[in-house]
C-alpha cells in the first residue's frame, strides 16, 4: 500500500495559561469517506509512556515488529474503521512539551490539562 493512502497530521495543542503543549498525531480513517467515520481519541496511560509508542507498535497504521526498526503496513490498524487522534499526555511526555516548573505529571494534573 502506498504510504499516502490516507491523511496524517501532527502538531501541538497548547494548554491555556501554562507552558505546556500536547503533541498529537491524527490519522484519517481508511474508509472511502473519512468524514463519515467516527473519531477515537487515544491517551496513553502516562505519565511515563508516549501515545506514539501505541501508534508505532500496537494499533497504528504502520508498526514495527519486536527487535526491528522497520515500519510496515498494519492490516489490523484501528484507523481501518475510525479516525484516530493520538495525544501525548501529560506535558513533558513523549513529544509533548513543558517548562520545569509546569511539569507536574500525575493523574489530577493530566485531567486538569485535558479540561483546559
Amino acid at each position: 500500500m502506498d504510504v499516502f493512502q490516507f491523511k496524517t497530521y501532527s502538531g501541538y495543542i497548547p494548554i491555556g495559561k501554562t507552558s505546556k503543549s500536547l503533541h498529537f498525531m491524527f490519522v484519517e480513517s481508511q474508509k472511502t469517506v473519512p468524514k463519515d467515520s467516527p473519531i477515537m481519541i487515544w491517551f496513553e496511560g502516562g505519565p511515563g509512556c508516549s501515545s506514539m509508542l501505541t501508534w508505532g507498535i500496537e494499533h497504528g497504521p504502520y508498526v514495527t515488529e519486536d527487535g526491528t526498526f522497520t515500519f510496515h503496513y498494519n492490516e489490523y490498524s484501528w484507523n481501518m474503521e475510525v479516525n484516530m487522534l493520538y495525544i501525548d499526555s501529560p506535558g513533558g511526555v513523549g513529544y509533548s512539551t513543558c517548562e520545569d516548573l509546569d511539569c507536574t505529571q500525575d493523574d489530577d494534573q493530566s485531567a486538569k490539562d485535558k479540561r483546559d
